[in-house]
């Protein structure tokens, strides 16, 4: 069948591994790199195993791009952007049902899914309705449960994140207010707290990444879609954001937000975004997990890869493999602190994996995929 291949932000940008070298931490907030460290991206230096698990192809299965990731329950909850419909597979991979199941405006059917979330203490499956500007909620077999109704004002939320009890954070830089990221309150039925500021103008700069937010443990963080250097945590009590680490380039630093001016044609942003001086850092992906913090980078028309070691101090850089052996790992879908997640096109999987790493059965996945084949997860085992 005839699939979509997309491609939002393949300026190619990501994370790695390689020659460790200290990173000056200011204050428990600010890691300073040094760009000339970098070495070339080795998967054995810091990953033991990798999994393929090839997504059951069925005609409402069917999948364009894969935005966003959950891995929970041992099911596999992805969401399909350009189809509004988020799916559900078992660990094997085998189809277990979708939203389009319940997709309709009637009572307990959701009309347009937006984004989803999954609530790790009830285990609810929660889907952000942008049309009827509601939150559904379902157990994890698409059973109703209940509606939270929202304002008016986050209609043109793009993403949202149930952070804990009743309290829900929104996202978006597609309104005509300046706080882009908005807490609001179930039980009172409103917004309790806006935070965020960007300029108006932000949302006209190239977006990198599908979704602001992500979550290690108990603690989301929170990093804006479009390029930046730091990566912040929402507070679970008062819901005010933290700034939990800043990448510090030094003279290769590079801000679109400083760069940018109100009242500039559309080549003129795309141009900022998209062509930065050849010297600039330009971020895109920062996720973290118990261990180590992940930011990937486009510098030098490279893609880079970073990792910090939260226990040692340390970080360590590398740059992409050959076109032809591509194994930069970012836009990383999900990360948790035992393995990195991947979904790729079954055509470009021998691209992000290292054979001596494949299991048998894996090996024998690889050699019968299929150029028509559903959308593929890749799993790394990390060291």
């Amino acid at each position: 069948m005839k699939r979509t291949i997309f491609c939002l932000v393949c300026v190619g940008v990501l994370f790695s591994i390689s020659g460790c070298y200290t990173g000056n931490k200011v204050e428990g907030e600010k890691i300073s790199v040094d760009m000339s460290k970098a070495s070339k991206m080795n998967y054995q230096d810091w990953i033991t195993g990798i999994e393929i698990i090839p997504l059951e192809l069925k005609s409402q299965s069917v999948m364009a791009h894969c935005s966003k990731l959950e891995v929970f329950a041992n099911r596999y909850y992805l969401y399909d952007a350009f189809q509004r419909n988020a799916l559900v597979f078992d660990e094997k991979g085998k189809f277990l049902f979708n939203t389009k199941s319940i997709s309709g405006n009637g009572p307990e059917e959701c009309s347009s899914v937006m984004d989803f979330d999954i609530d790790k203490v009830s285990g609810n499956l929660e889907l952000f309705d942008a049309v009827r500007k509601r939150i559904e909620v379902y157990d994890l077999n698409f059973k109703y449960i209940k509606s939270i109704s929202l304002p008016l004002d986050l209609f043109h939320s793009s993403n949202f994140k149930h952070l804990s009890g009743d309290i829900y954070a929104f996202y978006s830089l597609y309104n005509t207010h300046i706080p882009s990221l908005r807490m609001f309150s179930a039980t009172q039925g409103k917004i309790i707290e806006e935070t965020a500021e960007v300029p108006k103008f932000a949302n006209r700069l190239i977006i990198t990444t599908s979704n602001p937010f992500s979550q290690s443990g108990n603690e989301v963080d929170f990093s804006h879609l479009f390029p930046n250097y730091a990566l912040y945590g929402i507070d679970s009590k008062t819901y005010e954001l933290n700034k939990r680490y800043e990448f510090d380039f030094g003279r290769f630093n590079y801000s679109l937000l400083d760069k940018a001016k109100e009242n500039r044609s559309d080549e003129y942003y795309e141009n900022i975004s998209v062509k930065p001086p050849h010297s600039a850092v330009l971020p895109f992906s920062k996720v973290e997990n118990q261990n180590s913090v992940f930011i990937g980078v486009w510098f030098r028309n490279k893609s880079y890869e970073i990792r910090y070691d939260k226990n040692t101090g340390k970080y360590i850089v590398e740059y992409d493999a050959p076109r032809e052996k591509r194994q930069l790992l970012s836009p990383w879908h999900y990360i948790d602190n035992g393995y990195i997640y991947k979904v790729v096109d079954p055509q470009n999987v021998g691209s992000f994996v290292d054979p001596a790493l494949l299991s048998p059965r894996s090996c024998k996945v690889l050699a019968s995929l299929k150029p028509n084949d559903n959308e593929v997860i890749i799993r790394y085992k990390l060291k």
